[in-house]
Parts: C-alpha cells; sequence; structure tokens
C-alpha cells in the first residue's frame, strides 16, 4: 500500500512536510496491518478519526448518499410501465425482468453522477462554511476513466496533517 501525508489549508492539500513530522503521522495511524494489506479503497486517517484508518467511500456512492433530489427508480419504472402500479419497494418485484430493468435504472442513476458529481455535492451541502479539500483537483479528473474517493468529517478549523493510504 502505497501511503502519503498531507497538510491542510484550507481548500487545498500541501505535500511538502518535513519527513520526521511524516514519520510522526505514520506512528500515529493506527491499524492492523492485514488492515492495510486487504484494503480494496484507500484508507484516510486524522485527528478527526481518533488516527484509526476509515475506509474512503467511491465518489459516486457519495452521491447517491446526499443527493436530495435523487429520482426514485420504482416510481421511474412506474412512469415507463415497466412495473405495474402495486409495486411499491424492490421486495415487491416478482419477475426476473422486473429485477432487471431495475438494476439497470439504479445503474444508469448511479452513471449520472459522473457527470454532475461536483455540482451534487455543493447543492447538498447543508453548512454554511463547508470545507471541500482539493475539489479543484477533483474536478479536473475525468471520473468516466478513473475512480475519486472522498471522506466527510467533521473538523475544528486550522491546519490539519492527515494520512491516505492507497492499495
Amino acid at each position: 500500500m502505497q501511503t502519503q501525508v498531507y497538510r491542510t489549508y484550507g481548500h487545498n492539500a500541501e505535500l511538502n512536510i518535513d519527513p520526521a513530522e511524516i514519520q510522526k503521522v505514520r506512528g500515529m495511524v493506527r491499524t492492523k496491518p492485514s488492515q492495510l494489506q486487504q484494503a480494496k479503497v484507500p484508507l484516510i486517517a486524522g485527528s478527526f478519526s481518533n488516527w484509526e484508518a476509515r475506509e474512503m467511500i467511491p465518489i459516486l456512492d457519495f452521491c447517491e448518499e446526499i443527493d436530495m433530489n435523487r429520482p426514485d427508480p420504482i416510481q421511474m419504472l412506474k412512469k415507463q410501465g415497466r412495473i405495474g402500479p402495486e409495486i411499491e419497494r424492490e421486495e415487491d418485484l416478482k419477475t426476473e425482468k422486473e429485477k432487471t430493468n431495475l438494476a439497470r435504472v439504479k445503474e444508469s442513476i448511479k452513471n449520472d453522477y459522473k457527470y454532475r458529481w461536483k455540482a451534487c455535492i455543493l447543492k447538498s451541502n447543508k453548512y454554511k462554511k463547508a470545507q471541500y479539500i482539493n475539489l479543484d483537483f477533483a474536478a479536473e479528473i475525468d471520473i468516466r476513466r478513473e475512480e475519486i474517493y472522498v471522506y466527510a468529517a467533521f473538523g475544528p478549523p486550522g491546519q490539519h496533517l492527515y494520512y491516505v493510504g492507497n492499495p
């Protein structure tokens, strides 16, 4: 696993950190070696997690969770006439065709976030002074080709160090 230590200043993260400070931060991270070896997604640790390594979240999954205007796939299928009006929940689907249609609609909704993830995050924010670290850098990445991972956390103002490990 590749690891990196960052220092945040407002909206940006800095990589130029004294090597002694990097070693200190890596020593503070509390994780099991097996967690580092078995990680399938990046891990992050900092004062916001009491230095316990936590899994980061794919940005499309994050958008799906926070989007207050997320379309309802069941309602979409009803409008298209692909399921009956009596269907209210996923568990009510009876045929494989209905289940396949639902899976396709869900995938389509998730894929839509590839084009509007930044707007979704900014629009779904409930806080007046939220800090988005490296949002501009992330906006330059084509997430149709690369995966972006996020971690939402509360933290006090000021400069912070945090650790990221990439599988």
